[in-house]
């Protein structure tokens, strides 16, 4: 059996919103799989931090998602110095507007979106020819609960990850047969600097007060092992679904024949 560290070698990852939370504890359990890493953000000194921690094989680039230049860049340097990314992983993301729609400022609202879905689209536009000229390739999208239940107060934010949703499994259904393949995963709640920061705020202590007391909270590395196991192609016959921290996945694989019968519009997560 091949030594954990080991089984991703060869493979080049871009990690978006990789500077802390959920992004670094996955661009952390790819490094430690043996992937080569780029670890990608807007704050400089976060994605340099977390590429310190990771090693020689990793980078760490500055970049804004929604902007169609930088992301360009962010490929261009890591294709320059890892290789050809073969794995990404789209997680930037930002939780700005909090309270009732009628009441949102347009332009926090559409940050919103924006940075999930413009954010996801560019990155995967820009990795995707050299994919599919490999044929070979994998795209995760970070969605949300909030993709598949009513999210009130927070509807800038489900949009953009209920279209991500919608980005996923077209772009799978596009991909079949070429060796590349797009699914999303969802990390469950989990206490990340933005979480807490919108929780702090005075209009989420005022709409969504229950955000502070949860104690459900997950680690965000089981995200992480997620997203390895993806990386190893053990999810590829769930392209265009969407897989939770918390789902079994044997018991998912098992069950892929009826899960891939099931109707589109139905929920892609178990009850829980």
């Amino acid at each position: 059996m091949a030594d954990a560290t080991e089984m991703l070698r060869g493979e080049v990852a871009i990690v978006t919103g990789g500077g802390r939370g959920v992004g670094a504890a996955v661009a952390r359990a790819l490094a430690a799989a043996g992937a080569s890493v780029t670890v990608a953000a807007r704050t400089q000194a976060e994605v340099e931090a977390v590429a310190a921690e990771l090693g020689h094989r990793s980078l760490a680039v500055t970049a804004d998602v929604t902007d169609a230049a930088a992301v360009e860049r962010l490929v261009t340097e890591t294709t320059r110095a890892l290789g050809a990314p073969t794995l990404l992983v789209n997680n930037a993301g930002v939780w700005r507007h909090v309270g009732p729609l009628a009441e949102a400022d347009p332009d926090a609202w559409w940050a919103d979106v924006e940075v999930t879905l413009r954010g996801a689209f560019l990155c995967t536009r820009a990795v995707l020819p050299a994919m599919l000229a490999a044929g070979r390739g994998r795209i995760v999208n970070v969605a949300s609960y909030a993709a598949v239940r009513a999210a009130p107060h927070a509807s800038g934010y489900a949009s953009g990850k209920a279209a991500l949703l919608r980005v996923t499994d077209s772009l799978a259904a596009e991909l079949e047969g070429t060796g590349v393949t797009c699914l999303a995963v969802t990390p469950g709640f989990v206490r990340t600097d933005l979480v807490e920061a919108v929780a702090r705020s005075p209009e989420a202590q005022r709409y969504l007060p229950e955000l502070a007391a949860r104690t459900d909270a997950l680690p965000p590395e089981r995200l992480g092992e997620l997203v390895v196991a993806v990386a190893e192609g053990r999810l590829d016959a769930l392209a265009g679904r969407l897989v939770h921290v918390l789902d079994d996945l044997d018991v998912l694989l098992s069950q892929v024949d009826a899960i891939l019968a099931e109707d589109l519009y139905t929920l892609r997560l178990r009850a829980r």
